[in-house]
């Protein structure tokens, strides 16, 4: 938690970085290139800074410690807590149930993510 930051340095296209969750729950922010999941991950200026380049991600180091580690937490409490995906998988599963039809065949994955998004 002493750490003043997280350097997700990552160029491959990750579909989540668990190490991200994990940093932001001790309070540190954290700095990652614009790959996979980060942008949906961090949020910048709150939970750390998303960034295209080495320079953008240098300049970004010198603006973390605006960062509050408090704030840091709490965001990573709200959006990847426990209580949170709970209530993802119950609507997750409720909507799979509702989306049987008569035939008691499902949607494709890719329709219930879009009604995930809307």
């Amino acid at each position: 938690a002493n750490a003043k930051c997280l350097l997700f340095t990552s160029i491959y296209e990750e579909p989540f970085g668990l190490v991200m969750t994990e940093a932001m729950a001790c309070g540190t922010p954290v700095i990652g290139f614009r790959k996979g999941a980060v942008p949906e991950v961090i949020q910048n200026g709150i939970s750390g800074y998303v960034v295209d380049d080495l320079h953008a991600m240098c300049e970004a180091v010198r603006e973390v410690e605006h960062i509050e580690p408090m704030t840091c937490r709490e965001y990573v409490e709200e959006k990847f807590g426990a209580e949170r995906m709970v209530e993802e998988y119950l609507w997750l599963y409720r909507t799979t149930i509702n989306s049987f039809d008569v035939s008691g065949t499902i949607p494709a994955p890719y329709d219930l993510a879009r009604k995930a998004a809307a």
